[in-house]
């Protein structure tokens, strides 16, 4: 394998667990068959979304294209559980 980059530390699961090592690997390298992308965007992201899911199938029809959302969508589902938390203590 070739190293390519090196990313900062960041939480991907959630506000609490700390952080894990973590590797990127092209996926013809990799037996995981599961990939997650970040695009920006110039506009409201959700007028992209058909062209994501278009551009996906352009290079692979088979790939299956799920759980597209905004980063203001990531960002609530990632802090629910502790706003939750906040709401019961309060």
């Amino acid at each position: 394998m070739e190293i390519v980059g090196v990313v900062r530390d960041f939480r991907q699961v959630d506000m609490r667990r700390a952080t894990m090592p973590t590797v990127y690997a092209a996926s013809d390298q990799s037996p995981v068959r599961e990939a997650h992308f970040a695009v920006r965007t110039s506009g409201a992201p959700e007028t992209f979304f058909a062209a994501i899911r278009s551009a996906v199938a352009g290079v692979d029809a088979r790939v299956r294209v799920a759980n597209l959302r905004t980063q203001a969508e990531q960002i609530e589902w990632t802090v629910v559980q502790e706003k939750l938390f906040a709401q019961l203590a309060a």
